[in-house]
Order: structure tokens, then C-alpha cells, then sequence
């Protein structure tokens, strides 16, 4: 099977380097899946950019906190 090259555009690689090592680690392996014709793991599409092109999602634990805690302070703030 060939492999597909990747090329980053603007500064994706340098924030690429700037995850975690888990999430460098997760968003290689997903760039590893394209890079064989296989689909992201988890994916939405960017319409607004160009027909085909898709954003990898990629979800630390960290973020999860990181989300958990503001939609608590959400709802505090609404009460």
C-alpha cells in the first residue's frame, strides 16, 4: 500500500508540536490512517474551507476537564 504524503499548511505543524504527548500521540496515529486512505476516528467537515476537507478531532483529557468546568460555571452563572 502507498502512503500519501502529508503537508502541513501555515503553522499546523508547529501547533501540531505543541500538544501534549498524548495528543501528538493520537493525532499521528489519525494522520497515519489518512495517510493509508482510511478515515479520521472522529471527524467534522469544514464546509466553509473547501468540498472534502475535514478537521481531525482530537480529544485530550485535559480538555475534557477543561470543558466539564466551564459548563459548570455556565450553570452557576445562570442561576
Amino acid at each position: 500500500m502507498k502512503i500519501k504524503p502529508v503537508e502541513f499548511l501555515g503553522d499546523a505543524l508547529d501547533a501540531l508540536r505543541s500538544f501534549p504527548p498524548q495528543a501528538r500521540r493520537l493525532a499521528g496515529f489519525q494522520v497515519d490512517r489518512i495517510q493509508r486512505g482510511l478515515e479520521p476516528v472522529d471527524w467534522k467537515p469544514l464546509l466553509a474551507v473547501g468540498k472534502g476537507v475535514k478537521e481531525i478531532r482530537i480529544w485530550d483529557e485535559a480538555d475534557i476537564d477543561l470543558a466539564t468546568d466551564r459548563y459548570k460555571a455556565l450553570i452557576r452563572s445562570k442561576k
